[in-house]
């Protein structure tokens, strides 16, 4: 017999975002400045089924003023993809690595600055750092895949392919209709 249970709730220590983002710039002295700008976070390992590739290439096309942090330290054995990553995102200020165990204070301030928490995995079987990040109320963009398809929710944003990912992206860029 088996039973299927719900990923406990992680308690989380919710900072106001003004004061997330100022604290973020000291964290990340890389980022010059907070203002204007909208921040999406991929957190957890550095690892190629993340699908932090496929995610740093739409940010390749996006407006500086539309942030990229990678946070998190690499996997074992993933430190050729991480060279990757790092050559591809070379001389783009709205792509940041960080790739750095991220201790409590600095995770809630990353999860309490940004806008959007970004998962693209290949393959999940579950995750605990959506449950993070949605312990912090965050909105999620996820595949719909594995037990992903179960969530739901106003912040819960999915996407079945790799172009309707990319149009999320240009659609945020779209202002507000009235």
């Amino acid at each position: 017999k088996f039973f299927v249970a719900e990923h406990p709730v992680y308690p989380a220590k919710i900072i106001p975002k003004s004061n997330a983002r100022k604290a973020l710039l000291k964290i990340i002295p890389e980022l010059t400045t907070t203002e204007g700008k909208t921040f999406y976070l991929m957190i957890g390992y550095i690892a190629a089924y993340k699908g932090i590739r496929e995610i740093i290439e739409i940010f390749l096309t996006l407006p500086v003023n539309q942030v990229l942090i990678i946070a998190g330290l690499v996997k074992k054995n993933e430190e050729p993809y991480f060279q990757q990553l790092q050559y591809l995102k070379k001389g783009k200020s709205n792509i940041v690595l960080y790739p750095n165990y991220i201790v409590d204070e600095e995770l809630s301030v990353m999860l309490s600055a940004v806008d959007y928490v970004v998962f693209n995995f290949s393959v999940i079987l579950t995750s605990g750092s959506v449950a993070l990040a949605q312990s912090y109320q965050q909105k999620i963009i996820i595949p719909n895949i594995g037990c992903m398809q179960e969530l739901k929710g106003a912040d819960v944003i999915k996407f079945n392919t790799p172009q309707e990912l990319q149009q999320l992206f240009t659609d945020f860029l779209r202002p507000e209709k009235a």
